[in-house]
This record gives structure tokens, sequence and C-alpha cells, in this order.
């Protein structure tokens, strides 16, 4: 499937909900684990290059909150903390992340769905159409370094994760700063090999 970054938008509540529901019907019925097991599955952000569709980097979920202005639902995800990657000779091979399970992500929306439809009369239709944005914040100081759009969401195969894909339109972000090519590049390297080592080490 080729994604035109002109029309990429963020997915919606209602569209990150009903895939969630989709997930838990696999879990469930074709891998055959229970509905509490699922609301433990842990939530991570997969950030990739637009032009080519590689990984470069992995962020937990710290928390959930809807804008000021009530427009769009924010997932607030620190950059990583050093002691959550471990490196062997420059590259990646094991990444552990604090982050959100499905089952504290649900309790997420449906907390902010009580705050402003009942609270401050929103509709619910208004709710669910809100976009989902990640929010990249200094894991200290929690400044906001980016907003990143979510183009889709996916669990893998033995049902232990689901992952929310966020482009980044590195074409663009190049061409502001050629510099970056490099950054992007060396990042992709090493995350492609944790990718390898990760799938070797469930295969085994």
């Amino acid at each position: 499937m080729i994604l035109d970054k002109n029309k990429l938008k963020s997915i919606c509540v209602g569209e990150l909900l009903y895939s969630t529901k989709h997930f838990t019907t696999i879990f469930h019925q074709e891998l055959g684990k229970s509905l509490e097991q699922f609301a433990n599955i842990p939530v991570k952000i997969i950030v990739k290059r637009l032009s080519n569709n590689k990984v470069i980097d992995i962020l937990g979920i710290k928390r959930i909150e809807i804008n000021s202005n009530k427009t769009s639902i924010l997932m607030f995800c620190p950059t990583n903390e050093k002691n959550s990657i471990f490196t062997h000779q420059g590259s990646i091979y094991k990444l552990k992340l604090k982050t959100l399970s499905s089952g504290k992500i649900n309790e997420g929306f449906e907390y902010l769905k009580k705050i402003v439809c009942s609270g401050d009369g929103m509709e619910e239709k208004t709710f669910y159409d809100l976009p989902v944005k990640v929010i990249v914040i200094d894991q200290k100081t929690e400044k906001i370094l980016d907003y990143l759009d979510i183009a889709t969401t996916l669990m893998n195969d033995n049902g232990s994760g689901i992952f929310y894909h966020c482009l980044i339109d590195d074409d663009r972000m190049i061409a502001e700063n050629p510099g970056l090519e490099k950054v992007l590049d060396e990042s992709e390297k090493k995350y492609a090999s944790l990718i390898r080592k990760l799938m070797q080490t469930r295969n085994d």
C-alpha cells in the first residue's frame, strides 16, 4: 500500500477503539487467550519513515489527556531513557519500555469520555471523532519535542503486544535539515538489527 503524505491524518478515538475490539476477538477466539490477559498487553508507539516504512524509534505511552480546547486526545510518550536501551558494539540488542497496557488505555478513554460528555456536554459522536495524537516529550523535563499522527494499529502474531504506528515525513525533514539524514539512517539500522534479534529469539 502506498501512502499519500498529503492525505495522512491521525486515527480518531472511535477507530482506535474499534481496532482494539477487533484485536480482542482475535486474542480470545483465534489465540485462545483470556480477556483478562488481553487487558495486560503492553501498547507501544512505533515511529517509521514515510519514505521507506522503516522503524526509527519505539516509544512507551506515559499518560493520556485531552487538549485544553477539547479538539484532540493526546498520548504523551517520553523519549527513551538510557536504562531502557541496552547496546552492544553500537547495536541495540534489547529494549525495555515502561508503557500503558491495553486495559489502561481503554480506561483512559472512558474517563475522558465521562469528563467531556457527561461533564461538558460534548456529544459522544464528537468524542469518538476526535483525532488521537502522539506527543513526544523529554523524559526528564517533559518538554514537548514533537507531534505525531497515528497512521494504523497492529497486534503481533502471538498477541504479546499492540503497536500504534506513526509516520514521519523524513524527506521533508531532510530537505529542511540535511544533517538529519545520517541520524535517521543510523537509527533505522539499529532498530532493524534489534527487530531481527527479537524475531530470532522468539523463533528459537
